[in-house]
């Protein structure tokens, strides 16, 4: 079984950890690692900011990491909601970011 990893939000700047509810006062929003990292090496967590390439098609798509019916996919604005099978994924921006 894969470790837990989390990224939260404290008001300043992001903390890592692994799952220790004695370290959960005060955060506003706990991201789950997903298990994945984007083509550049970078870790993949819930709520990031994505771009997909279809490898089949070559078309690309924007979205946030979701977690949807137990497993993480990627929503788009439209709503549309894509699996990790057959796309190429790159970390853009985190969502919590975003003003």
């Amino acid at each position: 079984m894969r470790d837990l990893e989390y990224r939260a939000w404290n008001g300043k700047g992001y903390i890592f950890f692994t799952i220790d509810h004695n370290c959960l006062n005060g955060l506003t929003e706990i991201d789950e690692y997903i298990g994945r990292k984007d083509t550049n090496g970078q870790k993949i967590f819930e709520n990031d900011f994505v771009e997909i390439r279809d490898l089949k098609t070559g078309a690309i798509f924007r979205g946030v990491v979701k977690l949807k019916n137990s497993s993480f996919c990627v929503e788009t604005e439209t709503g549309s909601m894509y699996r990790w099978m057959d796309y190429e994924v790159a970390v853009l921006d985190n969502k919590l970011n975003k003003n």
